[in-house]
């Protein structure tokens, strides 16, 4: 069986999202590429850029934990990361 990505929430979001991300931060090279994106999520960090979380301003990451709490929640490193640092609260989301 294989892997559908037009199936996957966090693959159609990040590709709907990819100029919103690159504003707050991320770069537009991570932000693009499915792979990469998924690994700063998990590990906070892009070793080709050298990109990591702690590089956002207060206000990129409370901005940046609103949007990706539209499709992700604290399995992914990246959003309890911020949730950490900025001390904002979880969003209640939708199920859809």
């Amino acid at each position: 069986m294989s892997y559908r990505r037009k199936k996957d929430k966090l693959f159609i979001w990040r590709a709907k999202n990819r100029t919103a991300l690159n504003g707050l931060g991320i770069p537009e090279c991570v932000a693009s590429d499915h792979r990469r994106f998924l690994h700063v999520m998990d590990e906070c960090f892009d070793w080709e850029t050298r990109w990591n979380a702690r590089q956002l301003s207060d206000g990129q990451a409370v901005q940046l934990l609103r949007l990706l709490e539209e499709v992700a929640g604290p399995e992914y490193r990246l959003v309890h990361l911020l949730r950490h640092r900025t001390g904002v609260q979880a969003q209640e989301r939708e199920e859809q």
